[in-house]
């Protein structure tokens, strides 16, 4: 059984909240995950991908550390598969 793959955007989406269409549907995305009902996966490149976007002068300017406290709680759920889980918040 092939377990489906998670881009930044649904990450994005989830903790900004900054698209209302998409949010909803990354919240029962994540949801499921939590509750152990659904599997999924995200290289660690995704979540590399979503610190570079959430702390980009560019975009949302958050701080590193307010960064890492919003995805941790993500990459540590059971059912969130993440290649080099150990190294993403790594020092």
């Amino acid at each position: 059984m092939s377990v489906p793959w998670v881009d930044t955007d649904v990450i994005i989406r989830l903790v900004t909240g900054d698209d209302p269409a998409k949010q909803p549907a990354a919240r029962a995305l994540l949801r499921a995950v939590e509750d152990g009902q659904l599997t999924v996966a995200a290289p660690y490149t995704v979540i590399a991908d979503a610190v570079f976007v959430l702390a980009s002068p560019r975009t949302y300017r958050l701080p590193r550390p307010e960064v890492a406290a919003l995805l941790a709680p993500l990459v540590q759920l059971p059912h969130f598969l993440v290649e080099n889980k150990r190294q993403c918040f790594a020092r």
